[in-house]
């Protein structure tokens, strides 16, 4: 699926959720890299939803779903709902089958 942000990235920020480096040791540094990070979760994020719009079966992976545990388990829409829910923690995500 989509790469949002790389490990070298991730490595980066855990520093700052860590407190082991913080924006005031290197200012240029921190919004030069914080920058690149936006730039490209946004670019990402721009592909994953051209991929829904123009191949949404590669994005629910269904059929590897099904080879690999015997059935559908909407492991990437409950990653995504989980996303949701990070950023907006007053949300409910919820995945419900519509009848019709």
């Amino acid at each position: 699926m989509i790469n949002m942000l790389t490990d070298l990235q991730k490595q980066w920020l855990q520093e700052f959720l860590d407190g082991k480096k913080s924006k005031r040791d290197d200012p240029h540094t921190y919004s030069v890299y914080m920058g690149r990070i936006r730039d490209r979760v946004d670019h990402m994020m721009d592909n994953m939803v051209w991929l829904a719009n123009n191949m949404p079966d590669l994005m629910k992976d269904e059929e590897w779903e099904i080879q690999e545990y015997g059935s559908i388990k909407h492991r990437r829409l409950k990653l995504l709902m989980q996303t949701i829910k990070a950023m907006y923690p007053e949300s409910i995500p919820e995945l419900a089958r519509v009848r019709e």
